[in-house]
């Protein structure tokens, strides 16, 4: 029964907080137990059933939970270097906290599979490029069907939280 719970913090404690150490001996909060459940169940709230990158609604049980720091780079956890490296990457004390989660429909987890925010932004900024080498697309957009953009990627969950 030990694997289906996991300590979590209050979040909106979290968000103050700028040191990368160990949270629960830095601030004054207090550590709730969840079972896997409620984890879901509160991470598809998060942004109200949609997902946090594109925006889209998912169904619940369609609803994949993503790392927003991959678990694949936990080894980078508490690195001050890393964050000197690069203030936009936010790396957890631990990759397994509620923090660490958002809602993602299955597109947008699968292609960002283990890339940080910013690496998934500079991979979708790049897509147009990509698409420019296909003949398909080429002819398509010299007949007007598609009109390309420049405007720079802002993740879902990027336009909720400046509402």
């Amino acid at each position: 029964m030990k694997n289906d719970k996991l300590n979590i913090v209050d979040q909106t404690q979290i968000k103050n907080c700028e040191s990368n150490t160990d949270l629960s001996r830095e601030l004054n909060f207090e550590v709730r137990t969840l079972t896997k459940k409620q984890i879901r169940e509160e991470v598809y709230n998060k942004y109200k059933g949609h997902c946090a990158y594109c925006g889209r609604e998912i169904e619940y049980k369609k609803m994949q939970v993503d790392h927003i720091f991959p678990k694949s780079k936990q080894h980078w956890c508490g690195h001050e270097n890393m964050q000197k490296l690069n203030p936009n990457i936010i790396i957890p004390t631990k990759v397994d906290e509620i923090i660490n989660y958002n809602p993602s429909c299955r597109r947008c987890n699968y292609h960002k599979n283990n890339l940080t925010i910013e690496e998934f932004r500079h991979m979708i900024s790049n897509k147009l490029k990509v698409l420019n080498t296909d003949w398909h697309y080429i002819i398509a957009k010299d007949f007007g069907q598609i009109v390309e953009s420049a405007m720079p990627v802002v993740f879902y969950f990027e336009k909720v939280s400046t509402e």
